[in-house]
């Protein structure tokens, strides 16, 4: 799981956006290299801290900061992730701008959600944080500090030089470290920083949703001011307040099914059912897999998962470039079914389609070890 992570950190790196937006996520890498040995799908281990991790290191390396404008919504978002493939036309239908809410206000600065999409399987929200006071308030998410550059914030200071600090003292600015969190900690977790023209904060998050299929999700989220320089006096003086707001599941359009299920044998699994779940945005996958020879499962130490390979893919090296272009949504990792460790899920998304394929070839890849194993033709039910 946490090679997942570090592989779409790594991913994230190649887009289109200045190197500076990268150096908390250089941060995130080195701890997940250290966190490897200790804590990485031990056997019998349920999981659920490892997932709540990979929540919080998705919503720092899928916040954006990839435009700077005062209008910048989901769809800004879409198009700026070049490493994906395009959402469809229809897209921009079910962008959710009329959000209901009720909006965290504090004496410092106010709390929204500007635009978001729910499909069902992924979620996607554009929260803003407005200074109360534009010309004395420099509002910094929760992972930056006055002593990082300013370019850190986004676009809107490329060029510039000096620190957060610095140029806080050259505009007589204070300093404010705001962030968003779930109460239940399942959202809490890194923030980075787009600022926008005017003092706006503008904070993407980008969330595989792995909960019961519902018509709507009511969230309540925390907001945190913090002022600068910390101390425990500042926390109290300005403490968490609460953006409570509704999103609608917009659906998918079309879903399909594997026709039968399909055994590697090189890695001891069988592949049970794959399920492709189609919105506009991306197609969700589910693979669920059972464990039919423990020791060559075993060999692969829990590194073992699955890529989708475009038709052409034996006249192409092994590499991203031969994969069909992952979407925008996160990962909900490695789900054990059976509490066990022999009955397997994971599900993340792919770039969307017009419509669902009839078949998918199909092979595993180690995670770990970059070795790539049997590939699979397999024949879908639409």
């Amino acid at each position: 799981m946490l090679d997942s992570i570090e592989s779409a950190l790594k991913n994230v790196k190649k887009s289109d956006v200045p190197d500076s937006t990268f150096f908390k996520v250089d941060d995130v890498l080195r701890n997940l290299e250290q966190r490897k040995g200790g804590e990485y799908m031990k056997h019998g281990h349920k999981k659920t801290a490892v997932i709540a991790a990979a929540v919080a290191a998705m919503l720092l390396i899928t916040t954006t900061a990839l435009a700077v404008t005062n209008s910048f919504g989901i769809m800004d978002y879409f198009s700026g992730r070049v490493n994906s493939g395009d959402v469809l036309p229809d897209a921009a239908k079910i962008v959710q701008d009329d959000v209901p809410q009720s909006a965290g206000t504090s004496d410092l600065a106010t709390f929204a959600v500007r635009d978001a999409v729910f499909d069902g399987s992924d979620i996607y929200i554009v929260f803003t944080v407005t200074p109360a006071e534009r010309d004395t308030i420099l509002l910094i998410s929760l992972d930056y500090y006055p002593d990082d550059p300013i370019n850190v914030l986004g676009p809107l200071f490329d060029g510039e030089t000096g620190t957060i600090a610095d140029y806080a003292a050259a505009h007589e600015l204070k300093i404010v470290k705001a962030g968003i969190g779930r109460s239940s900690g399942s959202w809490n977790g890194g923030w980075n920083c787009h600022m926008e023209s005017g003092g706006t904060l503008v904070l993407v998050a980008d969330i595989h949703y792995d909960g019961d299929a519902i018509d709507a999700l009511d969230l309540d989220l925390s907001c945190v001011l913090t002022p600068m320089p910390y101390s425990a006096e500042t926390e109290r003086d300005y403490p968490a307040t609460n953006l409570s707001f509704t999103l609608r599941n917009t659906g998918h359009f079309s879903t399909a099914s594997i026709a039968h299920p399909v055994e590697f044998t090189d890695v001891g699994v069988r592949i049970d059912n794959i399920t492709l779940s189609a919105s506009e945005v991306s197609v969700n996958v589910r693979v669920e897999y059972s464990v039919i020879d423990q020791a060559k499962y075993d060999a692969t130490e829990d590194g073992l998962l699955f890529e989708f390979l475009c038709d052409d893919y034996e006249d192409l090296p092994f590499g991203p470039g031969q994969r069909l272009p992952d979407g925008p949504g996160g990962s909900s990792g490695i789900i054990s079914l059976d509490g066990t460790n022999t009955s397997f899920a994971v599900e993340w998304s792919l770039a969307a389609m017009e419509s669902l394929p009839d078949h998918l070839i199909v092979r595993g890849f180690n995670c770990m070890s970059k070795d790539r194993y049997e590939t699979h033709v397999v024949d879908y039910n639409n």
